[in-house]
């Protein structure tokens, strides 16, 4: 029986560790999957450092609206796993709310019967005060689980069949005059399964900001578990530092001139990061102990990203939110490379774009080069067009 391990789903920048844990062999994943996970952990890092210059909308009649994408693999396993995005607007253009839901599931090919199935719905809703600052942002999400005799699923206090994890994170921002000073962040959890008692936990956070007379200096974020700190530097994030409840730095993260991350250090592991003219994300090395362990290439088109068009800043607040976004940079992915100095394996994927009048992406179909094996995703994009 497969057990499925716990991820925390309100924090996601935790991957990155976990990435790179001694005990992952990266081989033991499917390489398209390794390469759209190290793709996602970018996005986050990449999250902290958009600028409204570099990521501006596209220029277009049609304003993104969302994405269906949909990933396959066949064989004796067969894996289907779909995301859906849907925007929703003001007459102003500000974002009100987001929603994202992820479906996958995992089919024996032998019997046609359901391995498991897990669904996650995030919800984002967003309110502004009369002076168009944003007082409130909540985030709900629900992850559910459905297992079977063959696949279970492992949180910290059980192993589970069925599995429920509701959770709901607010954020109060408090303003003087235009500046934000400060948050509170709230998180209650609720998990339950298999006909037990549910259990309920809640987290407290205050994010602070300091300033050096009207220049931003730092954001920190500290709560029980431990904390995070943001840097800043002509406006720009320099630094993001994370700690634990003890106080111990877990990981550290080290940004350019222009505020994109260029190295991740967490321990004894190590990720550089490069960028092409436009600063797309181009390659992420990693490394463990002074020696490489992959290499990831990304290449891109030269038509604008429609994920642009999300909203990501918001009037008084100096770091993006980032909501619904499945991919960054200011183009279209249309390589991928993954090459592991570990094993003799490697991967690598193309993606084809249909285009529609305006120029911006209508479907994309992505699939491994050289007919190698692994998944193919096919995405499809909507618009709201007057």
């Amino acid at each position: 029986m497969q057990v499925v391990k716990e991820t925390d789903l309100s924090q996601i920048v935790k991957i990155i560790p976990w990435l790179l844990e001694p005990t992952t062999n990266i081989t033991n994943y499917p390489m398209g999957i390794s390469a759209r996970i190290l793709f996602a952990t970018m996005l986050i890092l990449l999250a902290v450092a958009c600028s409204k210059k570099e990521h501006g909308p596209a220029q277009t009649m049609c304003i993104f609206a969302g994405k269906t994408i949909t990933q396959q693999t066949q064989g004796s396993e067969s894996q289907k796993n779909t995301i859906t995005t849907e925007i929703s607007r003001d007459p102003q253009k500000q974002l009100k709310s987001a929603r994202k839901t992820e479906v996958n599931e995992r089919i024996d090919g032998a019997t046609n019967e359901l391995i498991s199935r897990t669904t996650t719905i995030t919800d984002f809703t967003f309110t502004f005060n009369a002076y168009a600052l944003l007082s409130t942002l909540v985030v709900r999400k629900s992850f559910v689980f459905q297992g079977s005799a063959k696949s279970s699923y492992s949180h910290t206090n059980g192993v589970y069949k069925d599995f429920k994890m509701d959770s709901e994170e607010t954020s109060e921002f408090r303003y003087v005059g235009p500046e934000i000073r400060d948050a509170a962040i709230s998180i209650v959890t609720a998990i339950q399964g298999d006909n037990r008692p549910p259990v309920t936990t809640t987290e407290q956070k205050v994010k602070t900001y300091t300033y050096s007379g009207s220049r931003l200096v730092s954001a920190l974020t500290t709560s029980a578990s431990g904390s995070t700190l943001a840097e800043f530097a002509s406006g720009l994030v320099s630094m993001v530092t994370e700690k634990d409840s003890k106080g111990g730095i877990t990981s550290t993260t080290r940004y350019n001139f222009r505020g994109f991350p260029s190295r991740y250090i967490s321990g004894n592991y190590l990720m550089d990061m490069t960028y092409d003219d436009n600063w797309n994300l181009k390659t992420v090395l990693g490394n463990r102990d002074g020696k490489k362990i992959y290499l990831q290439e990304y290449t891109y088109d030269n038509r604008p990203n429609p994920e642009n068009d999300i909203p990501r800043f918001f009037k008084g607040i100096p770091e993006p939110i980032i909501t619904v976004q499945t991919t960054d940079g200011s183009n279209n992915l249309i390589g991928d490379k993954l090459t592991n100095y570990e094993s003799p394996m490697t991967a690598e994927y193309k993606t084809d774009y249909r285009f529609n009048a305006a120029g911006t992406p209508e479907s994309s179909t992505t699939v491994p080069t050289g007919g190698a094996s692994g998944m193919e995703t096919m995405t499809t994009f909507r618009y709201d067009c007057p």
